[in-house]
């Protein structure tokens, strides 16, 4: 591996963790900015962007230029229905085809870590691609899940019994847990969207 490459690396990991952390206000990214605060020149700062563009983590703006994307409630709309597909699907395919084998899937700092239950329910599929795509929808959604843990209450209880129908639970009623999860979120996504609209807004203070 060249250094430029490592640097590259090192650049996109540091800046994927502060994304999902919360860490950026929506708004346009200083490219001097980032080299300063991930010590690393232009070229693989751009380069991290870039690959996360590609995850959906970052916008690239038809005038130049990378942005942190807002989330208003029609967008944690959007994201809680797909994750609600892609969990049905996920619990469809592990019960055709049997548990698979493989690494734990990395948590995002999360309490309690449902990014990680619902990886490993995908990872039921044996199907890489499929995978992945929950691991996108789980990065995109992080700092909605963020704003859950001030949103909603009893969030480790409906964790501790949705974990235990991922593991031994029949089909039936961990697809109605399931629903019951992300019904749960929808009714309440204005308010969700309106504690993720907060928190930016201190970034933004911070920033001025």
């Amino acid at each position: 591996m060249t250094a430029d490459h490592e640097t590259s690396e090192r650049v996109y990991t540091a800046l994927k963790a502060d994304l999902l952390a919360g860490g950026f206000a929506p708004g346009r990214l200083q490219i001097t900015q980032l080299e300063t605060r991930y010590s690393a020149s232009a070229t693989p700062v751009r380069e991290a962007l870039l690959r996360l563009v590609g995850e959906g983590l970052i916008e690239m703006r038809s005038t130049g230029g990378f942005a942190c994307p807002s989330l208003d409630e029609q967008d944690v709309r959007d994201l809680y229905e797909a994750s609600l597909r892609l969990t049905l699907l996920a619990v469809a395919w592990r019960s055709a085809g049997g548990a698979a084998e493989g690494a734990a899937p990395s948590g995002r700092d999360l309490e309690p870590p449902i990014d990680v239950l619902l990886a490993d329910l995908a990872r039921g599929a044996d199907n890489p691609i499929f995978s992945a795509i929950i691991e996108s929808i789980n990065d995109r959604m992080c700092r909605i899940r963020q704003a859950e843990q001030w949103e909603l209450g009893g969030l480790n209880r409906e964790f501790a019994n949705l974990d235990v129908l991922v593991r031994t639970g029949p089909e039936a009623k961990l697809r109605r847990a399931v629903h019951g999860y992300h019904r749960r979120r929808l009714d309440h996504a204005s308010g969700i969207a309106r504690r993720i609209a907060l928190r930016d807004a201190e970034h933004l203070h911070q920033k001025s």
